[in-house]
């Protein structure tokens, strides 16, 4: 027998984030979590539910694609634990890293190991007194081929998401730093000059800021800027008003 979905307005490209996830789970079948691991611009890009008597959206949204889930496969569970330049305290990696694989769900042995080293740096973060620094905050840093990057920073983009928080934090998000190639130069200078040419991927997992119904307009800012410091931002529509 099938499941029968309930159904819902579409919401209006100006509606925050969380009313899409909301018609996602009623429409398409989802979880709350798979919903919320999308971006905005995926959720709006999805097609009007089969018998929903929905329009699908006119205009730029219907030529939106939804981007394809990066393939993990290729990620060593090895690599995600050799964890470089945690700040901004000098221990070691075999002191900060902790062994995955605790059951949640189908998740692949891959976001496992990046679900643990994120709820990790994240009471890293916490004991630190929550620094709003970028220069104060606990830091993991990976060296990465450029083809490479999108798959990781899928994994640990889905590994905040599930982190979990301790009051008064209602959530966890990714603080990603600016992506550089590493020089010759550098590479030499910090020891590691196998990796020169690679790109440095530096992040951190920090508080999510509080969204509430009453925020209104300020939510959907404030979510626009975290989409942007992830690098989720989907082009801004012309008649969006400033």
């Amino acid at each position: 027998m099938s499941e029968q979905t309930e159904t819902i307005a579409r919401p209006s490209e100006r509606d925050h984030k969380a009313e899409w996830i909301k018609w996602a789970v009623a429409t398409h079948g989802m979880t709350e979590t798979e919903a919320a691991d999308l971006t905005k611009d995926a959720l709006m890009a999805l097609p009007a539910a089969n018998g929903s008597g929905e329009e699908a959206p006119t205009g730029e949204t219907t030529s939106r694609k939804r981007k394809p889930t990066p393939d993990t496969s290729g990620v060593k569970i090895e690599d995600i634990e050799a964890a470089a330049l945690i700040r901004p305290d000098e221990d070691t990696e075999a002191a900060f890293l902790m062994e995955a694989g605790q059951p949640q769900r189908a998740r692949k042995p891959e976001q496992l190991a990046m679900d643990a080293i994120a709820q990790k740096l994240y009471q890293r973060w916490v004991d630190a007194g929550r620094p709003s620094q970028w220069a104060k905050m606990p830091v993991i840093t990976y060296y990465r081929n450029e083809d490479e990057v999108a798959a990781w920073k899928y994994l640990i983009r889905r590994a905040c998401a599930v982190a979990e928080a301790v009051e008064p934090d209602t959530g966890v998000r990714v603080h990603f730093g600016n992506d550089f190639t590493l020089s010759e130069r550098m590479a030499a200078k910090i020891g590691r000059p196998d990796d020169a040419g690679k790109t440095v991927i530096m992040w951190a997992a920090i508080a999510k800021r509080p969204v509430t119904e009453e925020d209104g307009r300020r939510a959907v800012v404030e979510a626009h800027q975290e989409d942007k410091e992830n690098g989720d931002v989907p082009e801004r529509p012309e008649n969006d008003e400033n």
